[in-house]
């Protein structure tokens, strides 16, 4: 059997996750694929993951410390899987391409829409598949949750809240600066949001929105802070991140200014009615929320909570939820969302696209489906911009990009 082998570019921080997801595919007995060359401009993160590489699957991988000398090398590879800061995508992802290697990406799809379409379009002309990683729909919590609403368990959808709340005073290095980042958390974390929802209920339609910075400084040093009871408590309650690391103020050194916002507030009309509600901020001391709700006609999905009915009873569970999803899905459709019983969320991301290369399936999550995904952020950014509606059309269209013109310009996309 012939492996898929592939190029790591980028080995900072978020490639720990992909990371973990390649040695699950290991230990559940795939061996389709080979990792050849990993790159990164620091050539010692590259190499710590080749050495980890031939210790883990037994075989060495070269080393290079940019994307022309892994073109320009001999080295035999059908897929790039790149993560890299945002700014970078479209300038890594598209001399790959043009070099006729198929991309994985991280979220979002590029820096601006414009930077995403230019991808895409590349993409078509060289012939190769662009592929955009979205991962948390693939968690069974997450395809539980899509189950429940559309077998009906809480009737008709009526609106779905979220609240992205939180505080965060420590610098997150290239996240904080918008010429590489774009936005702030809600596009870098939001995005994951919003093909959540939209893989539920369907496409947003159109988005009105606000934006405010109430703290734009970060702290370079500090010390992490021994969570308290009630950080524990939220913990379990909530989707924790990074992002919500808990620190100590009083170790703070380095201030370092952000130039992006830190609050907004959003609704949202999707096509088939359903309203939402958005809040997203990191600039809220003592205030710690990251629920999801979805309301409907009979009832509500509360996430890590579960189906609650008109009396507020909790008649299903969060863990029995998921239990009922997995009980009802055949063998075969259990082999098809978690082939080989894989539940690391980068394992099936990854998984699934060296399985459709291979003829043997559909992909889920598309460079289409990423571009929408990004395209609701930035609709929040361009309707605080314009202090109007936007439609999300006009977003993908091209139409409305006051809030990403300066962003295209700095990045050099015309």
């Amino acid at each position: 059997m012939e492996k898929i082998k592939i190029a790591v570019v980028g080995c900072g921080g978020i490639f720990a996750n992909h990371w973990t997801g390649y040695i699950e595919q290991r230990d559940k007995g795939f061996n389709d694929f080979e990792i050849v060359a990993f790159c990164d401009l620091i050539p010692e993160r590259a190499q710590a993951y080749a050495d980890k590489y031939e210790e883990a699957f037994g075989t060495k991988a070269k080393v290079f410390d940019s994307v022309d000398a892994l073109i320009a090398s001999d080295v035999d590879y059908k897929v790039a899987s790149v993560q890299v800061p945002h700014s970078e995508h479209h300038k890594v992802a598209i001399p790959l391409m043009r070099a006729g290697k198929h991309i994985m990406i991280e979220k979002p799809l590029a820096i601006t829409m414009r930077a995403a379409k230019m991808m895409m379009d590349e993409a078509k002309k060289c012939g190769v598949v662009l592929k955009v990683l979205e991962n948390y729909r693939y968690a069974v919590s997450e395809r539980a949750a899509a189950w429940a609403v559309k077998s009906g368990m809480i009737g008709t959808p009526r609106m779905v809240t979220m609240m992205d709340v939180g505080l965060r005073q420590w610098y997150w290095e290239w996240r904080d600066h918008k010429y590489i980042a774009g936005g702030a958390w809600t596009i870098d974390g939001g995005i994951h949001f919003a093909d959540l929802w939209m893989n539920i209920l369907g496409p947003v339609r159109r988005v009105t929105a606000i934006k405010r910075t109430y703290d734009n400084i970060r702290y370079k040093k500090f010390d992490q802070q021994d969570e308290s009871q009630q950080a524990k408590e939220n913990a379990t309650k909530y989707r924790k991140t990074r992002s919500l690391l808990s620190v100590n103020p009083d170790t703070f050194g380095e201030p370092i200014e952000s130039d992006l916002e830190d609050t907004t507030s959003a609704l949202l009309e999707f096509d088939n009615g359903v309203i939402g509600t958005w809040l997203v901020t990191r600039s809220a001391p003592g205030f710690v929320d990251r629920g999801i709700t979805i309301a409907g006609s009979e009832g509500s999905l509360k996430w890590y909570v579960g189906i609650i009915d008109y009396a507020q009873n909790i008649v299903v569970t969060w863990e029995d939820l998921q239990k009922q999803y997995l009980e009802s899905l055949t063998k075969e459709e259990s082999e098809f969302w978690f082939p080989g019983g894989l539940r690391d969320t980068m394992a099936l991301e990854q998984r699934e696209f060296f399985d459709f290369l291979k003829g043997e399936r559909e992909l889920e999550v598309t460079a289409d489906t990423g571009y929408l995904d990004m395209a609701i952020p930035y609709a929040v950014y361009e309707s605080a911009e314009k202090g109007d509606w936007v439609t999300v059309q006009d977003v993908m269209d091209l139409k409305e990009e006051a809030y990403q013109s300066d962003i295209n310009k700095k990045v050099g996309i015309e």
